[in-house]
């Protein structure tokens, strides 16, 4: 197991750098969730919910924990947790390039393609849509997908969601 990532003992004075640390502690547990008996788990989380200029963070960091779940309940979620904090709606088919693409916004915003997840996990997501990836030639996911298919889009959001353990 990878030691936790350095908690700083003083505030680093602003909220995009305690963010920077809340996202870090929350997918080191998530990733200890995997591997940690969960009392453990538990009580680092309370640590860190001790830490005083974490505490506006703290639900980024519970909502990272979420286990896997169904479609349909992600689906839901957009909706019956509106007000749940740590979370944000995602569209499964990444929405810039289908905007690009020309996919009319009944589409793109459809209930089919929102689903409800943790935040942090979101921007992970996000990011790895940005990113240069082998599997796709050296283009990132989203510049892959231009002139791709709905489904073929649509796909790769469900993948992306089970390899970051959010769908069941």
């Amino acid at each position: 197991m990878e030691d936790p990532p350095e908690l700083p003992e003083r505030d680093p004075g602003t909220d995009t750098a305690r963010n920077r640390i809340a996202k870090r502690w929350a997918l080191w547990l998530l990733r200890a969730l995997r591997r940690l008996p969960e009392r453990r788990i538990a009580l680092a989380a309370r640590a860190l919910e001790a830490v005083g200029y974490l505490t506006g963070f703290f639900d980024e960091i519970e909502t990272a924990l979420d286990e896997p779940r169904p479609l349909d309940d992600l689906r839901r979620a957009v909706k019956a947790e509106a007000d749940r904090d740590g979370t944000h709606v995602h569209h499964i088919v990444e929405k810039t390039s289908a905007e690009q693409d020309g996919y009319p916004q009944s589409m793109i915003n459809s209930d089919d393609n929102l689903v409800r997840i943790p935040r942090y996990r979101h921007e992970e997501i996000s990011a790895w849509y940005q990113r240069r990836n082998p599997r796709y030639d050296w283009q990132s996911p989203r510049n892959f997908l231009r002139g791709r298919s709905w489904e073929e889009r649509f796909l790769m959001g469900l993948e992306q969601l089970r390899e970051k353990g959010l769908l069941k």
